[in-house]
């Protein structure tokens, strides 16, 4: 009984860890004016993704950010 009882917790287990991370998409807004920096994460199903964005007066917008998967 007490060996199911493992077994089936074990097996359990496999299932918990084998769930896939989700991606993120990270936009940095920075201010122009006094470079304060601030990070929005969205978690989406798409692709990892990382955005640096100047808010107005600037007129630069947007930049999409490489993203290193690893170290």
């Amino acid at each position: 009984m007490l060996k199911r009882l493992l077994l089936a917790l074990l097996i359990g287990s496999f299932g918990v860890a084998t769930v896939p991370a989700s991606a993120t998409t990270v936009v940095i807004y920075q201010d122009p004016m006094t470079m304060d920096r601030r990070t929005v994460v969205v978690d989406d199903k798409k692709p990892d993704r990382a955005y640096w964005c100047v808010l107005p007066p600037s007129s630069v917008g947007c930049r999409e950010l490489p993203v290193r998967r690893g170290r």
